[in-house]
């Protein structure tokens, strides 16, 4: 019986969400430093910021928004690595491709 209940906690509360995977609070994400819910996307979007390349957990990469504004995003190749209403923002100024809720305006990328 307390093999079962073991089993059953571990799955109810030892699998956590990753980076890009919705949430509606910080709590939701994680609770290493840095780790938050951007509630600025749709449905919540677990991300670590700020972050350096190579810090990232390993579904995710470190994009750079601005000099001082960096995020852990998912990884993709293309639209179908990312949850649904996302799409996979192909590589620029540097940066990898990542999963975000829309492909970003020219006048609002500014490469580092």
């Amino acid at each position: 019986m307390k093999v079962r209940f073991l089993v059953f906690f571990v799955l109810l509360f030892g699998c956590g969400r990753e980076i890009g995977d919705d949430c509606s609070r910080n709590s939701d994400c994680g609770s290493g430093t840095g780790y938050m819910c951007d509630l600025s996307k749709p449905g919540g979007y677990c991300t670590i910021s700020p972050c350096i390349e190579g810090t990232c957990p390993s579904e995710a990469v470190c994009v750079k928004f601005s000099p001082d504004d960096s995020y852990c995003m998912r990884q993709c190749h293309d639209d179908f690595d990312c949850r649904k209403g996302y799409v996979c923002v192909k590589a620029f100024c540097g940066n990898p491709s990542f999963c975000n809720s829309s492909q970003p305006q020219e006048s609002a990328i500014s490469c580092p």
